[in-house]
């Protein structure tokens, strides 16, 4: 069971507003600046799931609650999917709660969506099916949760034992039961205690009781203490805020482990607050591996947290603040707030999201133990971009400035690692075309003679992952001219070529033209911006002067425009061309391994 839908209308900043969620990915972000709104979000989901957490004062508009007319009162309204069928719940709340409520189920039938209300005991039992949680970004409670570790995860697993005794009857001595606690917690420790050192090796968790124990739920009171063992200071309240909150997260994660039975649906409100970059990249990897099989929904300003690449699940809110009301009746001033929801598929959405994100093409080159060299820069953007695109850790990788220049380089790195014991290794990428093959035959002849770095030399493929044979390298019988363009996904020169076209007011074609002609032997093997460029002049007679597609200007201007971080429909466009040519991604998986 996951959410599919979000729906929040008249909920503290939030007037109305809807979240559509992919629930083929598990993990979602919100963003935004401060005060936009994200906790918000999570504060109304935990209203839904908790009805008695909601506070008339606090979770109405002030707007709203001054004038009192109208619609005054939050709805809440969510959609859930469970194995192809969907259940709407709505959740109306008035001054003490929830007033009235609804559910409806959609089921496919005949290829058509068939909507039928249900009766109210079902929202019941689609929510006793989900264990939510929210973790909110101050005010955490470490009893609270050994509580819900003990009472609500633990004495299911032990039901069957004799703990269920204990808990049924409490009739044993108090001797057996305090055993049978602390059993209980060492276990939990023993179990715990991995994740604390995959962040820290000299970390470890305990549990301590030191309550006169008369009943199951003094098990859970103050007196029921959590230490974090970091070799100082025990006590977690004796710990730093970023500390804590670490704690109470990864705490969460082994009660969520135990869960086998419910959908887990977590919320965790700035996951990245009070902690250093390298423990929010831990922290986000762990949580990713949770979300592998539960619901994770998060709020964030960190880029850690945050897939920048694919957007996928990635909501920026932004604040819309009105023009100041007053309230006769109750002779007070506001300014309606309104918590909107940013298209980040638009171009003034694509800014705002690159804003907030802080992204640059900002670039650094450092020799590693292994290196890739290419040819030029927009073959190290293409290859570089692709990768962080697919999730790979990209290794160095350098351009030469041409196919010329890179004999110089690897003289230079032959030189400089002599009589060092460092030798890194060089994969050097070359484009099959004339230059490209002329310089591979070159470099092939003395490879044997570079001994102090560790040398491969490839030719870079084609989309449709096909390279020359070495023999006809050799004897000159290759004829292509394939680039790095060629190598790339060719819809994404497309959509590249057409935007320069705009900028430069020239007319342009179809994609299935240029899609028609690479896959025509007579135009394939002259490359795909030779195509593009004689796509562009049959389509611009006198104006297709202004712009030559093989030239450097064009290149340069088409990479430059080659950002997928921050932009959704590049991101979107690469995902479904990947399923036509799995060959490119599978390439750059091979490359960005060592030999």
């Amino acid at each position: 069971m996951k959410i599919k839908r979000i729906h929040i209308k008249r909920f503290r900043s939030i007037l109305d507003l809807r979240l559509d969620i992919n629930t083929v990915n598990n993990f979602s972000t919100i963003c935004g600046a401060n005060n936009s709104g994200k906790t918000n979000v999570l504060k109304a989901l935990n209203i839904f799931f908790n009805p008695s957490d909601y506070i008339l004062k606090e979770d109405v508009p002030n707007h709203k609650l001054g004038s009192r007319g109208g619609a005054t009162y939050p709805d809440i309204i969510i959609t859930f999917v469970k194995n192809d069928i969907e259940y709407i719940i709505k959740r109306e709340f008035g001054v003490d709660g929830i007033e009235n409520e609804q559910i409806e189920k959609i089921t496919i039938i005949d290829g058509k969506p068939e909507k039928v209300k249900q009766d109210l005991k079902e929202i019941q039992k689609i929510l006793n099916q989900i264990a939510f949680f929210f973790i909110p970004a101050i005010n955490i409670s470490f009893p609270n949760l050994i509580n819900n570790l003990i009472d609500d995860v633990y004495e299911l697993e032990y039901e069957k034992t004799r703990f269920s005794g204990l808990k049924k009857e409490l009739k044993d001595s108090f001797d057996n039961y305090t055993s049978g606690l602390i059993e209980i917690l060492n276990k939990l420790a023993t179990e715990i205690n991995p994740i604390f050192k995959e962040f820290n090796e000299n970390w470890s968790v305990s549990f301590e009781n030191t309550a006169d124990v008369k009943k199951f739920k003094d098990l859970i009171s103050e007196d029921v203490e959590f230490y974090l063992n970091d070799l100082s200071n025990r006590n977690i309240q004796g710990k730093g805020s970023g500390l804590q909150r670490l704690g109470y997260i990864l705490l969460h994660s082994k009660m969520i482990s135990k869960l086998k039975k419910k959908s887990v649906i977590l919320c965790i409100d700035e996951p990245d607050v009070y902690l250093h970059q390298g423990l929010q990249k831990k922290l986000h990897s762990h949580l990713i591996d949770i979300a592998k099989n539960n619901q994770v929904l998060i709020t964030s300003h960190s880029q850690t947290f945050i897939d920048c690449y694919k957007l996928d699940n990635v909501f920026l809110l932004d604040l819309e603040i009105g023009e100041e009301i007053f309230y006769q009746r109750t002779k007070s001033k506001y300014h309606p707030l309104n918590t909107c929801l940013v298209d980040i598929k638009e171009d003034n959405g694509l800014k705002k999201i690159r804003e907030y994100l802080g992204i640059t093409d900002a670039d650094y080159e450092l020799l590693e133990n292994y290196n890739i060299i290419v040819e030029g820069e927009s073959d190290k953007k293409y290859i570089s971009e692709l990768g962080k695109f697919f999730g790979l850790n990209v290794p160095n990788i350098i351009h030469s400035g041409g196919a010329s220049k890179i004999d110089k380089y690897l003289e230079f790195y032959n030189n400089f690692y002599k009589e060092r014991d460092f030798k890194p290794k060089l994969r050097v990428i070359f484009d099959n075309d004339e230059e490209g093959r002329k310089e591979y035959n070159r470099i092939q002849g003395k490879i044997h003679s570079i001994k102090n770095i560790k040398v491969t030399i490839e030719f870079i493929p084609n989309c449709f992952g096909e390279v020359p044979l070495i023999e006809d390298v050799k004897s000159s019988k290759v004829k292509s001219n394939y680039e790095i363009e060629d190598f790339i996904y060719p819809e994404l020169i497309y959509f590249l070529s057409i935007e320069l076209m705009k900028k430069i007011k020239l007319s342009t074609f179809r994609f299935n033209k240029l899609e028609q002609k690479i896959k025509a032997a007579a135009f394939k093997e002259k490359g795909i911006l030779y195509n593009v460029d004689l796509l562009k002049n049959e389509h611009n007679l006198e104006e297709g002067v202004k712009i030559d597609f093989s030239g450097e200007q064009a290149k340069n201007g088409m990479v430059s425009l080659f950002n997928i971080k921050g932009t959704k429909k590049m991101s979107e466009l690469i995902i479904e061309a990947d399923k036509k040519y799995p060959e490119v991604k599978k390439y750059i998986e091979q490359i960005f391994k060592p030999k």
